[in-house]
């Protein structure tokens, strides 16, 4: 898992929305099982989703991260400088 996919069990975990039996172990691992594993996309989309408000922009997390991407790539291909978490 990625490091933001574990930050988000554990969140999941402590608001107990995510629990001991949707775990599975195998190859010497701790997994999420189907159940979890969908209980985890289902909660991550609407995480993602949730609006709010980012440098004083309403916005959706996806939405940020998708502009910041597409900034990133215009930035490489000008030959710019880009500046993380800039609103451009």
């Amino acid at each position: 898992m990625k490091p933001g996919a574990d930050r988000s069990i554990l969140a999941f975990i402590s608001h107990h929305q995510i629990k001991n039996d949707n775990f599975e172990e195998k190859n010497g691992g701790v997994y999420l099982n189907l159940i979890g594993k969908k209980t985890f996309a289902e909660m991550y989309t609407a995480t993602m989703n949730r609006p709010k408000t980012i440098h004083g922009i309403k916005t959706t997390l996806a939405t940020y991260i998708s502009k910041q991407i597409k900034e990133y790539k215009k930035c490489v291909l000008e030959d710019r400088i880009w500046v993380p978490g800039k609103v451009y």
